[in-house]
């Protein structure tokens, strides 16, 4: 009993949340919707950031009939100096190009957006540039107060999907308790997003793969992403 009652204080001071599945190394099961909080924050929502920069971009190009299909790009997306832009009611989020396309050499797109809940972790920014391999990202996410860390992602071919990657991360922070975090990747978590094809219809996303989350001397869980294709919880075109 006191074991649990421990258990339950630290996911509490940890991550201000409990849920539960399944942990490799605890016989209590009450992290694992404190850690799908911390993955959602740390490395499922700088990914669609990316992706939000990625669209609008790929907006600017499009004709005026194409711009309305572009579903929370056309309601939200407000130009406000070359290459700057921010987003009407979502997430706060901010971009800047530089003025740059990210196809061109050196280019690194500035993005600001805090979680929906922003009390648990606070406002992030993000820096989005070309990865070393071909068709490939390099996210550099930082939010006050912690360490900076990298996710990496790369194109892979799937023509019924209009993002689809293979994504990597590797995150170490400290809590403000003093306890140390490790969140990693166990090889490529594979992120797919799929349009919406009528209009009321629903924009789906599917993950597939696992992050593993060690709390340095307490717990070690694996946060599973079964491959199950649901609706995009953070935007919809």
């Amino acid at each position: 009993m006191k074991r649990c009652l421990m258990i339950l204080a630290l996911c509490a001071s940890l991550f201000n949340a409990c849920v539960i599945d399944s942990s490799e190394t605890s016989n209590y099961k009450f992290l694992d919707e404190a850690v799908a909080n911390e993955v959602d924050d740390r490395f499922v929502f700088p990914l669609a950031m990316a992706e939000t920069a990625l669209l609008i971009d790929a907006y600017e190009g499009m004709t005026p009939e194409e711009k309305v299909g572009m579903g929370y790009i056309f309601r939200n997306l407000i130009k406000t100096g070359d290459g700057k832009y921010k987003m009407r009611e979502f997430y706060s989020m901010t971009l800047d190009t530089m003025g740059k396309s990210m196809d061109e050499p050196d280019a690194q797109w500035v993005i600001e957006a805090a979680p929906m809940y922003g009390d648990r972790i606070g406002k992030g920014h993000f820096l989005l540039s070309e990865g070393e391999a071909d068709n490939s990202y390099r996210l550099v996410c930082e939010y006050e107060g912690y360490q900076a860390y990298e996710i990496l992602f790369r194109v892979v071919e799937d023509e019924d999907a209009y993002f689809s990657w293979e994504v990597e991360m590797e995150c170490r922070y400290t809590t403000e308790e003093g306890r140390e975090v490790t969140m990693i990747t166990d090889g490529p978590v594979v992120r797919k997003v799929y349009r919406k094809n009528s209009d009321d219809g629903d924009c789906n996303v599917m993950m597939l793969g696992n992050v593993t989350v060690d709390i340095k001397d307490h717990d070690v869980v694996r946060h599973h992403f079964d491959g199950g294709v649901r609706k995009n919880s953070r935007y919809d075109f």
